[in-house]
Order: C-alpha cells, then sequence, then structure tokens
C-alpha cells in the first residue's frame, strides 16, 4: 500500500509524495521535535483499491505559515488546471495562455522586510518580542530563499518578496523567527490604470512562527520546465521545513511560555477590512505614515490551536457520508485521476468558513474526543466585506480571533442585537487535557457604539456562551474601553459547538457628562470593571460593568 503526504497549496489539499534525506546522528529526542508539528500527517490512502475502502478529513490554518508553499511565498501564476509558475507578467507561455485561452492571472506578494527597500514600498517593518514584562526588537537577518519579481513603478507594482527571517539576541543561537506577510494581488488590467496607489493587497494574511535552524543538504527555489513547457518551482526542502535556504531549514517549535509578539508592517493606505485572528489578548495601532501609506502593529500572545484529523472505515460510515462523497458539487473529484473514488477518500479543509463547519458535523460523531496536534499560531489576516451601515471603509474595523478548532472566519454578526460568533472542536487536547477556548474582539468605540445607538456615555457589555445543549462554562470574560477601543474577551469555554453573543448597553440613569475644552492631550482613564453572572433557565450570561446588573428576566447567579 502506498503511503502518501497530503500537503496545503494555496488552499487546497494536493496528494504528492516527499522524502528527504536525516542526519544519521540526530538523536532521539531531535527527530521527535523536528517532527513534531510536521503536518498534514502520511496517511495510507489504499488508492490501488478496487473501490471506496472509507472517508478521512483534516483541518489546518491557512494563514500563510510556510514560506516554501502557497501563499507563503511571492508566485505570478494563470488560472487553468495546469496553474504554470510565471517568472513575470510578461512570461511568453503565460501570456499566451492568458490571450488565446482566455486564463487569468493570480498572484501572490510576499512584503520584503522595510530594510531592502528602504521602506519605499509595502514592507515588513519590525518584530518587537515582549517576556516577563520586557520588550526587545528582534533583529533582521535575511530573507529566505523564494521566488520573486522586479518592481514595476510605472504599473505601480512592487517587487515580489521574500519571507523574512529574524533573530532575538537573547534565544538559543539556533532559533530564530519566520515572519510571513503576503496577499493577493490585483488583476494585471487593474494595475494599468494610470494614477492612483500601488497595488491594493486584497485578503492579505501575517504570520509569525518560532523555528529552530538545523543544516544539511537544503537548497533554495529552483526554475525548471515541465515534460509540457510549462514554468515550474521547486525546493530542496523537506515536510516538517517552514523555511529553507542553501543548506539550512527552520523547524516549527514552541512560542516562549508567556510571550507576547507585536509586528509592524506597512501597507497601502487603502488597506482595510476586518482582521480575523489565531492569537489571544490582541491589540490594534493603525497610524497614516504618508499620504499613500498606512502603518499597522498587531501585538498579541501566541495560541495552541487543535488540528483535528478522523478516519472512517466504509463499514461505519454513514449515508450522509457516503451522500456527500458521492455528489459532485459537494466533493470536487478531478475527472482524471483514476483513483479519486478508490481507497480512502476525503481529504482537508482550512480550519475557518462554512465548509469546516458543513465537514465538523458530516464527522462529528465520529470525530475522537483528542485533538490530533495542538499547533503553536500567531496569526492574522483581514477580511473584506459590506457589514452594515456602522462599519466605514476606512483601514481596519476590528479583530476578532480565537483558538477554536473550527470557527466561522468573518466578523461577528449582528443579530437579534447581539455580536454572534460560532465555533466549533472537540472536548480535548491531544494529551488528554479538557480543551478550553478563547474568544477576543476588538472593534473601534465609534462602531460599537453606532451599531447599539449608544451615546457618549460609558457603556456595559454582556458575555453568554452557550451550546446546542445548553449551558457551556465560562472561565473569565473582560471589557474595557481605552484608547477609542472596545476591548472584550471570554475565556475558557468548553466545546463542542458553542455560540458566543456579546451585548452592550448603557445604564438609562447615566449622567451625560458635561463637555469640557481642553488645549492638551488628555488619557481616557481606565475604568475598573465588574463581572457578575446571570443565569435564565438553561440561559447562562456574563455582565461585565462598572456597577453590573442582570438583564430583565435573568437573575444573580
Amino acid at each position: 500500500m502506498r503511503k502518501v503526504l497530503i500537503a496545503l497549496i494555496a488552499g487546497t489539499f494536493l496528494l504528492m509524495s516527499q522524502g528527504f534525506a536525516v542526519s544519521a546522528s540526530e538523536s532521539a529526542n531531535q527527530v521527535a521535535e523536528r517532527t513534531k508539528y510536521q503536518w498534514p500527517p502520511e496517511l495510507d490512502l489504499n488508492k490501488s483499491a478496487s473501490g471506496t475502502t472509507g472517508y478521512y478529513w483534516l483541518t489546518n490554518d491557512t494563514f500563510a505559515g510556510r514560506a516554501t508553499e502557497g501563499e507563503g511565498m511571492s508566485f505570478i501564476r494563470v488560472a487553468p488546471d495546469i496553474q504554470p509558475s510565471c517568472e513575470s507578467f510578461t512570461d511568453p507561455y503565460c501570456v499566451e495562455l492568458v490571450q488565446k485561452e482566455g486564463a487569468n492571472w493570480w498572484s501572490n506578494l510576499v512584503l520584503n522586510a522595510c530594510t531592502l527597500d528602504l521602506g519605499k514600498y509595502p514592507c515588513v517593518d519590525g518584530v518587537s518580542l515582549e517576556v516577563d514584562g520586557k520588550t526587545r526588537s528582534l533583529l533582521f537577518e535575511q530573507h529566505v530563499a523564494g521566488p520573486t519579481w522586479p518592481a514595476d513603478d510605472s504599473v505601480k507594482l512592487p517587487p515580489g518578496g521574500r519571507a523574512s527571517i529574524w533573530r532575538d539576541s537573547t534565544d538559543a543561537q539556533d532559533i530564530r523567527y519566520l515572519v510571513i506577510v503576503s496577499g493577493t494581488l490585483p488583476r494585471l488590467d487593474d494595475l494599468k490604470k494610470p494614477g492612483g496607489e500601488l497595488a491594493i493587497l486584497q485578503n492579505f494574511q501575517a504570520s509569525i512562527v518560532r523555528t529552530r535552524v538545523i543544516t544539511g543538504n537544503y537548497s533554495g527555489v529552483r526554475r525548471f520546465k515541465s515534460a509540457e513547457g510549462a514554468p515550474r518551482i521547486s525546493f530542496g526542502s523537506a515536510p516538517y521545513c517552514d523555511w529553507v535556504i542553501e543548506g539550512s531549514c527552520g523547524y516549527k517549535v514552541d512560542f516562549l511560555s508567556g510571550s507576547r509578539l507585536q509586528l509592524s508592517v506597512n501597507l497601502p493606505a487603502h488597506a482595510r477590512g476586518f482582521l480575523i485572528g489565531r492569537m489571544k489578548s490582541p491589540q490594534i495601532q493603525v497610524s497614516r505614515t504618508s499620504a499613500n501609506s498606512v502603518n499597522l502593529k498587531v501585538s498579541a500572545e501566541p495560541i495552541n490551536v487543535p488540528y483535528l484529523k478522523v478516519v472512517v472505515p466504509i463499514s461505519e460510515s454513514t449515508s450522509e457520508m457516503r451522500g456527500h462523497f458521492n455528489n459532485p458539487r459537494k466533493y470536487y473529484c478531478i475527472s482524471t485521476d483514476p483513483t479519486c473514488k478508490s481507497g480512502l477518500v476525503g481529504g482537508g479543509t482550512a480550519s475557518s468558513g462554512e465548509t469546516a463547519f458543513d465537514y465538523f458535523e458530516l464527522f462529528e460523531k465520529a470525530l475522537p474526543d483528542r485533538a490530533a496536534l495542538m499547533v503553536p499560531i500567531w496569526s492574522f489576516r483581514n477580511h473584506l466585506a459590506n457589514m452594515g451601515r456602522c462599519w466605514t471603509s476606512d483601514v481596519f474595523q476590528g479583530l476578532v480571533s480565537t483558538n477554536a478548532a473550527v470557527y466561522e472566519g468573518d466578523p461577528p454578526k449582528l443579530i437579534n442585537g447581539e455580536l454572534v460568533y460560532k465555533v466549533a472542536g472537540v472536548h480535548q487536547e491531544s494529551d488528554g487535557k479538557t480543551f478550553r477556548g478563547t474568544y477576543d474582539l476588538n472593534i473601534p468605540s465609534t462602531i460599537g457604539r453606532c451599531l447599539y445607538d449608544l451615546s457618549d456615555r460609558p457603556i456595559k457589555a454582556s458575555v453568554s456562551v452557550t451550546n446546542r445543549d445548553g449551558d457551556v462554562s465560562v472561565e473569565t470574560t473582560s471589557f474595557i474601553e481605552r484608547d477609542g477601543w472596545i476591548r472584550l474577551s471570554a475565556n475558557g469555554f468548553t466545546f463542542s459547538q458553542p455560540t458566543i453573543k456579546v451585548a452592550l448597553s448603557q445604564d438609562e440613569s447615566a449622567p451625560t457628562p458635561t463637555p469640557t475644552l481642553s488645549v492638551s492631550p488628555t488619557i481616557n482613564p481606565v475604568i475598573e470593571k465588574k463581572s457578575i453572572t446571570c443565569v435564565k433557565g438553561k440561559k447562562v450570561k456574563r455582565v461585565t460593568a462598572e456597577n453590573p446588573k442582570c438583564p430583565k428576566g435573568f437573575k444573580k447567579r
């Protein structure tokens, strides 16, 4: 039976065989650390079978985690089935596909560190690390191997960059931080329009990965032609490598305990959206640096995210599973692959979105109680959407973050006066400990007050976390309004499919403050909040405010 590695490339799992020579001098502990976070796992798909032998599903976070695949590297492609790796927008092979077959350009831009182009283009401005209350800046060291292209100012095209490597001067000699900020570019025709600013980074994402460096027979990017003459690229890498340069590879390791990271990025002035994060206790700062650019700073603690894996033999499969994988509208099966419906059938999905929830519900009863792997992550991406009358087009309109295995991947929805957010997952971490969920929501005060038609008086928040079966325990909630932002969090709730609801309100009796004239900057005081638990039947709400009161119909517990 043939084993294959399932790899995530640009949001889709592809099947490929990989292998790499490993030093015989490595100890068992070194091998275990190097392969600890290798994902997706190897599965025996048994593609030589005459029929379907079972179904499987895997989750994977897709926020530009590796610099050797998908959105972790700059690329220019056109979108027929073969998806060639074009050297530029003038690559003859790719131009012919566009002109003769009507193919569309598809490109991804990774931002260089600002030191390379002296900040002329969008770039990674800096990274800092806070441990034990002390903050230090990381030192830029180099860019990793990867495809590039030169800037073209005539069409406002930034250079195709590469992920950057940063060093903590107080950490172990072989520890480096991988930083990836990347995003898709608009259509080439849009770039050629006269005037305007640099190309919009659409649907951009960012991640920081702590890695350990090992040396060996690793090599950088190589360009070659396929048998059909299509341009291709490859790396002399290995499945466990998050980045590679000539002679070195970096693989994922745990973040420092209690650490907090800040990423500073210079972006085009028209970059905008709602940020979706995989982090804890985030804070956002946005400042305009010029007429054409803004600086975005995001600081947060890393989190451990559960990855899910489930395999169901055909004899134990449900009619819903069989119906799903036999429905071409729900299960995309490449018609030219004769083994598509042979052996173990299924695939992986991103951790967010409707598809992830559909697969969770399809496999929920078969899922193990434990996560397959707990992966350390610090990442975020933007979400472009029309979110109603209160959402402005100005830069960034908030951030929502969770450590759940499956989550919506959109901003919270305003339903019946509450900001509603759904998550899902298994009950235990990979070591058997009870998995406790985290949820953070940051929105500008102006948006929060607009959503609930609130005045400038102090506001309060109520948070409830309920499961389909009733109540879910919540260990802590917090709420604060400061520096123009509302920050709210709920931590310690359990799974499998909790729904988080947030409501903002004001006490009717609260006095309206008298306006005063000030000629110097003022700092809004931090008002101490208290939390109480309110119950109504099976519903439980946590109310946090200066003087918390239970909503109508609820009683204090």
